[in-house]
């Protein structure tokens, strides 16, 4: 018999952080979908439920998904200024030893230290990855096009 696939999911909010928007609600029920099929699904995901509310653990696991997350510095600045104070404490040196245990590495949205991260986690383990960045790749509107232009040109440098 052979072991199941173990994917871990790299996200900046997970379930029940409803209010981050769709890649939050569709990785959960893809991931639950996955679990309930035998698939091994562990997340990497940053404490915030929203601006005001960070998870009640650290640890858990939720319809067969583990679940670790890592506290951001300021959850209502990492709800308000998202571009300028996401960075979860300890989630960039976990990702390397998450990586080792999985069969593949499932990123995402587009843009954020996480996703730098979990890459750079792939290739120190050989690890293929998959990304989904849910819409980010656009040049955005509103507050979102400063904010994602000033993101790819530091990244560039």
């Amino acid at each position: 018999m052979t072991a199941p696939l173990r994917i871990l999911r790299v996200i900046p909010r997970y379930a029940p952080a409803w209010n981050f928007g769709g890649g939050v609600r569709f990785c959960h029920d893809l991931d639950l979908a996955l679990a309930q099929r035998g698939f091994a699904i562990e997340v990497c995901t940053s404490d915030q439920i929203d601006e005001h509310r960070r998870a009640s653990t650290l640890q858990e696991h939720l319809g067969g998904i583990e679940i670790h997350r890592f506290p951001n510095p300021s959850n209502y600045l990492a709800g308000r200024l998202q571009w300028a104070s996401y960075y979860p404490l300890g989630l960039r040196g976990a990702l390397v030893e998450h990586a080792a245990r999985a069969s593949l590495i499932h990123v995402a949205e587009a843009r954020g230290p996480h996703v730098r991260w979990a890459f750079t986690a792939a290739r120190a383990t050989g690890i293929p990855v998959v990304w989904s960045p849910f819409g980010g790749l656009a040049g955005g509107i509103g507050i979102r096009k400063p904010y994602r232009r000033v993101y790819d040109i530091v990244q560039r440098t």
